[in-house]
């Protein structure tokens, strides 16, 4: 049975290419796998390129300031935001012709209308004969003298020194069969009596030597219990 020929043309179909299939590298959806041992790979070279950037500007700022502090030291002046220092502010440092000064500790503040009496000053060839100057009895019949302490000889010594040296006049004298030294202050006040305004004037010279001593020697007493004897 033959086929009728139709008047109609359908068009045939455009040919594809082999091996050709359409692009999805860019579509929704698509999912990448990457093996887990390159991520930590990936993180370590990266932590190992910041330590090495941190340790190489730290080693760069040290030889820089190293080197800036070596130019301070040849050019004789302090480094940035240390203060300059004179040398004659320091104890036992001078200047080049300039003599030797010792800072000299500052008398008690004694208080209002009482002067400091200064220390004796003792020729050279004294120095040696300075414990049996403080061991010497001045005192005079009819006086009153304050006792400080009563104590043994080194300690008495100790303290009589630190007397003189804060404007203090003071001895130190041996008790009867006793191995107790006292301490007593000079000079001696012609009454007993406290109300008297020259003995108000020598307790008030004794308590301020007293503050005095017990702030460099924490622990031991001030002269506060001083009493009178003739």
């Amino acid at each position: 049975m033959r086929r009728e020929a139709s008047g109609r043309h359908e068009p045939e179909p455009e040919p594809v290419a082999e091996g050709a299939a359409p692009s999805r590298w860019l579509s929704g959806g698509r999912v990448v796998r990457v093996p887990v041992g390159y991520i930590l790979l990936s993180s370590a070279a990266v932590m190992v390129l910041l330590i090495g950037s941190y340790l190489l500007g730290a080693t760069r700022a040290e030889e820089s300031t190293r080197a800036e502090y070596e130019r301070f030291l040849a050019s004789g002046l302090p480094p940035t935001g240390m203060p300059a220092q004179d040398p004659l502010e320091i104890e036992g440092e001078t200047r080049p012709g300039e003599t030797h000064r010792v800072l000299a500790t500052p008398a008690p503040d004694l208080g209002p209308g009482v002067a400091a009496e200064p220390a004796a000053a003792r020729p050279p060839d004294a120095e040696a004969s300075a414990e049996d100057e403080l061991l010497r009895d001045p005192r005079e019949a009819g006086l009153y003298y304050y006792v400080l302490a009563e104590t043994r000889e080194e300690g008495a010594l100790r303290m009589a020194r630190f007397c003189l040296a804060n404007g203090l006049d003071a001895c130190v004298l041996p008790r009867h069969n006793d191995r107790f030294h006292r301490v007593i202050a000079l000079p001696g006040v012609p009454v007993r009596d406290e109300s008297d305004i020259e003995v108000r004037r020598l307790r008030q010279r004794v308590l301020a030597v007293g503050e005095a001593w017990r702030r460099e020697h924490p622990g031991e007493r001030d002269f506060s219990e001083a009493y009178l004897i003739p």
